[in-house]
């Protein structure tokens, strides 16, 4: 679903609620009349959403990497193998949260006659999506 944009999608599909993806937003900025204040204030959510998400995902990382250090013990102690899954777990539904907040609070930034541009221009063949990386930022 979405186009390979995630689980979400970046659209209204099927009665969804349509989210706009910071970097989305800050391709077309100027196109959809978003303010130099708003553009910074979506920049400066974006950025302290992947520093903490960068934290979350080591956290993940770390865990999954002790849990495959504990099952190369000579003894396997399953309720630390349970406790590194949990931390794993957490970490990457705090991602998940993070993600969620930042897309809430982007939409939030902007009005709805913003929006309506938005989806008009994401609609549009060869205008769709907001790329990769950082380049739009």
């Amino acid at each position: 679903m979405g186009g390979g944009h995630g689980m979400m999608g970046w659209g209204a599909h099927q009665g969804m609620v349509a989210v706009y993806p910071p970097q989305l937003v800050l391709r077309f900025a100027t196109e959809v009349g978003v303010d130099d204040a708003t553009v910074a204030k979506i920049r400066k959510l974006y950025f302290a959403a992947q520093a903490k998400m960068h934290g979350h995902r080591a956290r993940a990382q770390s865990a999954k990497l002790e849990v495959a250090r504990l099952m190369s013990e000579p003894k396997i102690d399953q309720r630390k193998i349970d406790g590194q899954i949990d931390i794993a777990t957490k970490a990457m539904a705090d991602v998940g949260k993070l993600l969620t907040r930042l897309l809430a609070d982007t939409r939030a930034a902007l009005n709805a006659e913003q929006r309506a541009k938005l989806d008009e221009l994401r609609s549009r063949p060869g205008k769709r999506g907001a790329g990769r990386g950082f380049g739009a930022l």
